[in-house]
């Protein structure tokens, strides 16, 4: 019996997929960080109150951090209120400058050369430098962490970066005018005032508000009368002047055009000889349709929505987040505000119990704040910045 072999055209068979593109499951652990600080510092400045490091894939449970403020003696009550804030920021390592998008921080962390043969650091070092002779050294972002290292010693600079990251990010939110900080730069940021009474003026909203182009159309054309100027023939008894042009004495001045003889240009002049050549606007009115004041208010609109976006380092980004874009790695390029809490430092005046000084006394304060925090797994690591600032209100002499 013989055997007949099917001719049907069979589908092409397909393998099973072999490879995987996400990650190994691993049983995630948790491990406590014991955040415990005891510092001191100048009103006016950015104070760093604790560094909380986290790795690659690392997150944060619901914490919270208590911030307990005693302020200094005083002689007499302060007339003004002061406030104290507090800020915890997250910042990605992606927001570091030497990082570019997230392949770089993937190459940098497997040791991996760039394009141009360059291996980008994953930690950048910070030499402590000598303080000279006479010279009061300044507290520094490291001495206010209480981390203190002998001269020449050769620290991780990823606390001093992200301080710095944290202030150039507020810095760009408050003014584009505001120069921005070196990412090795360990002396302490001044402080942004907070609940000014000029708050509302932005250096650069009115730029804001007027970008944009609405059409004007003239009735005229676009071409404009102009009065005081005339080409002829009639050279009556001329004199030279200093100004190249020659005077007939009845309040016009003429000269010859370039290449011609026979004719002659006539300008209105005053008494002082100044010209007096006028577009005349009376004849060519200029029309706005009702459909400009609609784009106006539009380019308005944009512009505000724009203004939202003031943070962000480059133009074409914020026109791509306008026009709905997504940017993958744009959330993880810039600090990010996991919590900010302010208060009013509570005053106290204690007098003297002794009999001969009972006028005298002394005023102190105290305040205390609440930060929570909590961060989801976070691809690239990074570093809470946790800090506070202390201001007087600003009060205006009437």
């Amino acid at each position: 019996m013989q055997k007949q072999h099917s001719t049907n055209i069979r589908p092409t068979q397909v393998w099973p997929e072999n490879y995987k593109r996400g990650p190994a499951n691993h049983s995630r652990t948790m491990r406590p960080d014991q955040v415990s600080v005891v510092t001191s510092s100048f009103a006016g400045k950015l104070v760093p109150l604790k560094m909380i490091p986290l790795l690659r894939e690392d997150g944060i449970r619901n914490s919270r951090l208590s911030i307990n403020l005693q302020m200094a003696e005083t002689a007499d009550m302060l007339l003004n209120p002061v406030r104290v804030s507090a800020m915890a920021y997250l910042v990605p390592k992606l927001a570091f400058e030497r990082f570019t998008d997230m392949g770089s921080v993937d190459r940098s962390y497997n040791g991996q050369p760039e394009i141009d043969a360059s291996v980008i650091p994953w930690f950048d070092n910070y030499v402590v430098p000598s303080i000279p002779p006479g010279q009061t050294p300044d507290p520094g972002i490291l001495k206010t962490l209480g981390l203190h290292a002998p001269v020449g010693a050769t620290v991780n600079a990823d606390y001093i970066e992200a301080y710095n990251a944290v202030w150039n990010y507020i810095a760009m939110q408050r003014s584009s005018s505001l120069t921005a900080r070196d990412r090795m730069d360990t002396t302490l940021a001044p402080a942004f005032w907070e609940h000014t009474q000029m708050r509302h003026v932005v250096p650069t909203f009115d730029a804001a508000m007027i970008e944009g182009e609405i059409p004007i159309s003239f009735t005229s054309g676009g071409q404009l009368a102009v009065s005081g100027i005339a080409v002829g023939q009639d050279a009556t008894a001329v004199v030279p002047n200093q100004q190249g042009f020659w005077s007939d004495g009845d309040g016009t001045n003429q000269t010859k055009p370039w290449g011609r003889s026979d004719q002659y240009v006539k300008m209105e002049t005053d008494a002082a000889g100044l010209p007096q050549v006028f577009a005349e606007l009376t004849e060519g009115s200029v029309k706005i349709s009702l459909a400009n004041i609609e784009q106006a208010r539009e380019t308005r609109a944009w512009a505000q929505m724009r203004n939202q976006y003031q943070g962000m380092s480059e133009d074409w980004m914020i026109d791509q987040l306008v026009a709905g874009i997504r940017l993958n790695d744009e959330t993880l390029k810039q600090p990010i505000l996991m919590d900010h809490s302010d208060t009013i430092v509570g005053m106290n005046e204690r007098y003297a119990t002794d009999g001969a000084n009972l006028e005298k006394s002394v005023a102190d304060g105290r305040t205390a704040l609440q930060l929570n925090i909590r961060a989801p797994a976070l691809q690239t690591g990074g570093i809470v910045v946790v800090c506070a600032q202390v201001l007087p209100e600003m009060v205006y002499e009437r």
